[in-house]
Parts: structure tokens; sequence; C-alpha cells
């Protein structure tokens, strides 16, 4: 084999498919690149998720060879932009990959004995979403997924679809995100594990889902994963979809709260995951406290919000979790639905955002369980 690369396009190739190697199997470290016609494939997977990439190349002698994923993608990344040369050659001691960019050289002996990484065989649909739904979709539930694999079926975010509507949601019990968009043709539903759909969303323009792999791709790149198995929680008894049962609405500007949170978080030197704010309501105002220790309190009063109803006391809430349900917010406004101190607080869009992508409004809805005082 024998071909020429642009090295910065390699060194992007080799990242995104190394992101699923597995350095504890050592039967899952390597990548399969593929040369023919004008194009180089690269291909990694470990025991349930694969990888695969496209680049444009000169293909001076087709073939196929395997390397060790984790020294290519260290190699592809410090050769830098310019041109790449890479091609197999062979001596006394075995076969070996030789790369030359500019006036750095190297070569590794191949991996012979390694099996070839396949692509699976998927049989699924493709969920027809407007443009740059996607990605959005992905962000605004991710962050509410468990990271605590005791509990695997909650790592993941559940999508299904009834014909009509996608809905992408996530919990880990003391929060919860459901995201809704009109778009026909899907009915199933899936668990898809969060973390592996929070990196390739990124790029992402297109979801296809089968029975038990989903796969995400865009021009160049193809990801692929296996599905959770189980039954996801009933996420509709936790996010209600009546707005009118609460006694006090704080409409807030998405920015304000964002950054009253982070200011108050940055007060926190021990840098707790259990941090609380402390919401009041007083005289038709907003005031966030956050009393990190006895020696460091801060107080924001929030700017350009308003209030319906009243409160008796104050509202606890986990610092870290309100500022991720305020960053993944797609609106310019958040309105606060409290019933009171202890119920789960509804996080839903304001009445003059108006969320449209090709015609398709988006629902947004976010519930975040107050920690007891």
């Amino acid at each position: 084999m024998k071909v020429l690369v642009e090295g910065a396009e390699l060194a992007r190739a080799a990242q995104h498919v190394s992101r699923v190697l597995d350095k504890l199997d050592p039967d899952h470290t390597h990548i399969t690149l593929t040369a023919e016609h004008d194009t180089v494939t690269l291909t990694a997977n470990s025991r349930s998720q694969w990888a695969r990439t496209r680049l444009d190349a000169d293909v001076l002698e087709p073939g196929t060879v395997i390397v060790s994923g984790f020294w290519f993608t260290a190699l592809a990344g410090q050769n830098g932009p310019g041109e790449t040369v890479i091609e197999t050659r062979t001596d006394a001691r075995g076969e070996w990959l030789h790369t030359v960019n500019g006036r750095t050289r190297a070569r590794m002996r191949l991996m012979p004995g390694a099996a070839e990484n396949e692509w699976p065989d998927m049989q699924g649909m493709e969920l027809a979403l407007p443009d740059g739904t996607l990605p959005r979709l992905i962000n605004a539930v991710t962050h509410c997924a468990s990271r605590n694999q005791s509990r695997p079926l909650l790592t993941g975010v559940h999508i299904h679809g009834d014909g009509d509507h996608v809905v992408f949601e996530a919990t880990d019990r003391y929060r919860a995100a459901r995201a809704q968009v009109d778009a026909p043709g899907f009915t199933g539903s899936v668990v898809v594990p969060a973390e592996w759909l929070k990196r390739v969303g990124r790029d992402a323009t297109s979801l296809h889902i089968g029975s038990h792999l989903v796969m995400a791709s865009n021009r160049v790149d193809e990801d692929m994963t296996v599905v959770l198995d189980g039954q996801y929680p009933d996420i509709a008894r936790i996010i209600p979809n009546t707005e009118d049962e609460y006694p006090l609405v704080v409409h807030a500007g998405r920015d304000e709260l964002l950054a009253a949170v982070k200011y108050l978080r940055a007060l926190d030197m021990d840098n707790r995951d259990t941090l609380p704010v402390d919401m009041t309501v007083t005289n038709g105002e907003v005031v966030c406290t956050q009393a990190a220790s006895a020696d460091s309190v801060g107080q924001v009063t929030l700017d350009g919000t308003s209030v319906d109803g009243a409160m008796d006391g104050m509202l606890r809430l986990n610092a870290q979790f309100l500022a991720d349900i305020t960053a993944s917010w797609p609106h310019g406004t958040v309105d606060l639905r409290v019933r009171d101190a202890l119920k789960p607080v509804l996080f839903t869009q304001g009445d003059n955002d108006n969320d449209e992508d090709d015609g398709a409004r988006l629902q947004w809805r976010q519930v975040l369980v107050p920690i007891r005082q």
C-alpha cells in the first residue's frame, strides 16, 4: 500500500476512530487502513462500538493494513499539516508501515495477526429530523443521564417515536430532561449510551436506528453502538405535560440565571458536586444565595426576572444540576414552575420563545428535584 494524504485530515481521521479503542482489551487496540480508488478508510472498534471515517487520498498502491491504533493516532497528531506519505515495506524482520511528513519520518511493525476491523451489517431506518435538530436534541438531555454504572440503563438516552413525534429523554433519578420534535415515520424505542451520543452528536447529521444497533453519521464519519437492554423509566410520569398547577412561576432570563449560578459556584473552593443554591422570592424579586462555608457567602439578585404567584420559604437546588440545565437550555428565557420546596421543579420555555427549525417546533422540558433542607 502507498498513499498520499493531507496530514491534518489524517490526524482528524485517526483521532475520530481511536475514540472507541480499549486500552484494557488487546483485541481492540488496532486500526484498519484500507486504500482504494481515491479514498483511505480508517476503521476501529471495541466490543460494543465501531467508528469509521474516510479521507481523500492519492492512492498509488491500493491495499489494507492493520496497525496499532494508539501509536498511529499519536503519530498522525504530531505530523501536522502538509503532504504525508504512507506506505508499507517489507524487510527481513517483517512488514512495516512507514510515514513521511516533511522532514519527519517514522515506521512501525504491522499487526498481521490481528483481526481486521469489520463493520456490522445494520438494518434500520433514518430519523427524519429537520436540519440542525439532532445535535440540539442531544445537548438538551444528555447532561441528565446517570454516570453510575451500577444502573447501566440510566446511563443512556431513551429515543422513541410514535410515528408523528420523536422524543429524546434522560434521567438520573434526581433530574430528568425531555425534548420532542414533530418528525414523521419513526415508531419504536431504543436506549443509546449517553456518552457515545454526546461524543458523536457534535458532528452527526443523521441517526439510523435498528433493533440492536444505532448509527450516527455525516458526510465522512460513521459511528455505531450497541443499544442498552431493559425497560426505561416512564418519563411522562416524572415530567408532567400540564403547566397550570403551579402556585409559583419564575420567568428568568437564561443568561442571567446561568451567570448567577456560575458566580455562586466560583465561591466554593472545594468544588463540591452537591453545592446548594437557595432561591427565595421577596417583593417580586428572585434572590439566589450560596453559603459555601462559614467564611464565604454569595448572593445574586436576578435582573430581568418576573414572578407569578408566591412560595413560602426557600427553594434549595443543586448548583451543578442547575448550571447543567441552564447551559443546555436552547431558549432566551426559562420558566421555573414550583409547587413547593420539596416537589420537583419544572423547567419550561418562556411564552415568548418560539423555537422552530424548518417549521418543526421543538418542545423542551426538564425537572429537578430540590435538595431536602
